[in-house]
């Protein structure tokens, strides 16, 4: 998946039977990196990208249930939630030090939903137009996590700690989680200790990667209501719930949106938020925190 996967399990259970378990959700990961990678070419979503239009193409059962699920998120959030942009994902290209020296890809037509014809009682999927590509990259994550999550208390694990790539989920019935979020910095720096028991938290930023344009810092976050790349600055959007999808796909979206209309968004669903900003040397400024937190 091209990123970090840890689980921490506190149990009871026989030894060879959490070697069985955490076996189990390698192969979880497996099965799923062969349908969403976009960056191996066997892949099922890759053969898909590849596809020409009008084409009807026969998808997996967790492909046709992330599709699915993906166009829910895309209606919740007003259409700052869309997998269907992968065109722009797949022309930013990083260096190992995530930043890439080209032109901000804007304007681009290769996406939108409308381009999409899909039938989810017979799995069957086609794209109107040759150049539309899916990337799953902003709640295929979560997905993962939410079915290794289930597995797992189906095999009797009631304490467990998962970190995919940034997204955090946990189990906990006699184990108390703590865990930090950062300072939205690319340094890590922890700025506060959160408790996480049942819930799952997923961090979303506008640093992690940026495209350098004619000297000005360009964030590799799209805004695909209007195709562009946001700005990059200094902050993070960090949303907790008891569903890592929820958490995965809503962090993606809300990040994509403009200050003002993350608050409106947060405040109109009763979403659990964290918000953070840090304005050149001074320090790190709380923009949101739902209370309780």
């Amino acid at each position: 998946w091209g990123t970090n996967f840890d689980i921490l399990i506190k149990s009871d259970l026989e030894t060879n039977k959490l070697d069985e378990i955490t076996n189990n959700a390698i192969a979880i990961l497996n099965h799923l990196n062969n349908i969403f990678n976009n960056y191996d070419s066997n892949s099922e979503l890759s053969k898909f990208n590849l596809s020409k239009k009008n084409i009807k193409t026969e998808i997996s059962p967790e492909f046709n249930e992330l599709l699915k699920i993906s166009k829910e998120y895309n209606s919740f959030s007003k259409g700052f939630f869309d997998v269907t942009f992968g065109k722009i994902t797949s022309q930013l290209n990083y260096n190992n030090a995530n930043v890439a020296e080209q032109e901000p890809i804007e304007n681009n037509q290769c996406g939108g939903w409308s381009n999409l014809t899909f039938d989810y009682d017979n799995f069957f999927i086609s794209k109107k137009i040759d150049c539309l590509e899916i990337d799953f990259g902003g709640i295929a994550e979560g997905y993962a996590l939410k079915k290794i999550i289930d597995m797992m208390q189906k095999e009797g694990v009631d304490d467990a700690l998962i970190n995919f790539g940034g997204n955090i989920t946990s189990i906990s019935k006699n184990h108390k989680w703590k865990t930090y979020i950062n300072e939205p910095l690319k340094e890590i720096k922890p700025f506060r200790e959160i408790n996480l028991n049942n819930q799952s938290i997923s961090t979303s930023s506008l640093y992690g990667k940026f495209i350098n344009y004619k000297s000005v810092k360009l964030s590799h976050i799209i805004n695909p209501k209007t195709k562009k790349l946001r700005e990059y600055q200094n902050l993070s959007v960090s949303i907790i719930s008891n569903n890592p999808v929820y958490s995965d796909a809503l962090s993606t979206a809300i990040i994509s949106m403009s200050v003002d209309e993350m608050l409106e968004f947060i405040s109109k669903n009763k979403i659990k938020a964290i918000i953070l900003k840090k304005i050149g040397n001074k320090k790190t400024e709380i923009i949101y925190k739902t209370k309780g937190l």
